[in-house]
């Protein structure tokens, strides 16, 4: 028995979880964790690190032993040391390139993220939206059933005819069909949000009234802008590893060998042994001595920056002007969502109960009632496509300034 009891909790426990509405602000945050994307340009950043840790090492030690014949029939043997010195502060250059590189993928990290962030808040944001209207039109369609009511009291009294009637079932139609439209596209585009944040719990819609004036002026922090920037700082460094190359680079080594049989040394002769052994340093040095594809490397790399800085430049422009449209745009839908919620749609929201009334005692026909109902309906269709028209674009400028 307390098995089953523990399993019934269980249970409960996952249906629970299961039929719990997920957030707008949860489901963003398994977004940005779960998607390929994110995790493959985190393992980039990663494999660069282990680069640059990787660089501050010295070129491989070098050891060579050899036995054979040098100086007669006797086998000798020798062993020889070398270790190879990069050219003097290259090791330093490419060090600090490879750390810039990684600089760079961070800058494309953020801007991956923040792209990924639009796309799924674009996305919800049409979730709601499709969702909402196709609440919108059942709430019509509720409103068109008071109106057929009232028309029954007037036939009740010997008022109207059947026109009035078919009229009502005709809206009623075209209701149907809207309202099943967006139902059929807010269920499409919540599978997509679903599959984007791998996760097939319902949604659950924010209240649009408190996100409408959440908008404050920023300043541009485009990750693109740093990308660029990082790539201009990046090829700066690499004019300055590859002038580094063309330093000198050393040699250290060490030898020690036998020469067994008769050496004449000063001009006497003597007899070494195998255990006799001759031993010495060696140092090197090599000087790069065609220059000519260094000025050329160095004069690509110069091109390179000129065209980063004037992209750079032209990117921050666009991106100022995008800033100061969607600006204008933004206060613009503000004024106009402000006055259709103050008066326009209050306006005609009292206007509806009025006229239902109005029509049951007759004090107005039946096509005033129509033509005020369609315009009414208009209104509220015009103001909710409004408001997301607004969200849409209050998600495009947090692109660019947050």
């Amino acid at each position: 028995m307390n098995t089953l009891l523990k399993i019934s909790i269980i249970i409960i426990f996952i249906s629970n979880i299961l039929l719990a509405q997920l957030k707008m602000s949860d489901a963003e945050s398994q977004v940005i964790m779960l998607h390929p994307t994110i995790y493959s340009m985190d393992s980039k950043i990663k494999m660069l690190e282990e680069n640059a840790k990787s660089a501050k090492t010295f070129n491989p030690l070098s050891i060579t032993v050899n036995s054979g014949q040098y100086n007669s029939y006797l086998m000798d043997q020798s062993i020889t040391i070398r270790q190879d010195f990069a050219p003097i502060g290259s090791l330093k250059a490419h060090v600090k390139l490879l750390k810039l590189q990684k600089g760079e993928l961070d800058a494309e990290f953020l801007l991956k993220k923040k792209e990924l962030q639009r796309q799924f808040r674009s996305l919800w944001i049409r979730w709601e939206y499709e969702s909402n209207m196709n609440e919108l039109f059942k709430k019509q369609d509720s409103l068109l059933q008071k109106l057929q009511n009232a028309i029954e009291i007037r036939k009740k009294v010997g008022e109207g005819d059947g026109i009035e009637s078919k009229m009502i079932n005709i809206m009623k139609s075209q209701l149907d069909l809207q309202s099943n439209d967006f139902k059929i596209r807010a269920e499409a585009t919540q599978k997509q949000v679903q599959t984007l944040i791998v996760n097939t719990q319902p949604l659950e819609k924010r209240d649009w009234k408190s996100l409408l004036f959440v908008t404050s002026k920023g300043e541009i922090n485009s990750p693109m802008s740093k990308m660029i920037d990082s790539r201009i700082v990046q090829a700066k460094s690499k004019m300055t590893y590859e002038k580094k190359m063309m330093n000198p680079s050393f040699t250290l080594g060490y030898y020690n060998q036998s020469l067994t049989g008769t050496q004449t040394i000063n001009g006497v002769e003597r007899t070494f042994s195998r255990a006799y052994r001759f031993q010495g340093l060696e140092i090197s040095m090599a000087l790069p001595w065609h220059r000519k594809p260094l000025k050329q490397k160095l004069a690509a790399i110069s091109h390179e920056i000129n065209a980063l800085n004037s992209e750079l430049s032209a990117l921050q422009k666009d991106l100022e002007i995008e800033k100061m449209q969607l600006e204008s745009i933004l206060n613009s839908q503000k004024m106009q969502i402000t006055t259709w919620n103050e008066k326009i749609i209050k306006d005609y929201s009292d206007l509806e109960s009025y006229i239902l009334i109005s029509l049951q005692t007759g004090n107005v026909g039946f096509w005033d009632v129509y033509k005020i109902l369609q315009q009414s309906y208009d209104s509220q269709f015009q103001y909710l496509t409004l408001q997301y028209q607004f969200l849409i674009n209050q998600t495009n400028y947090q692109f660019i300034t947050e």
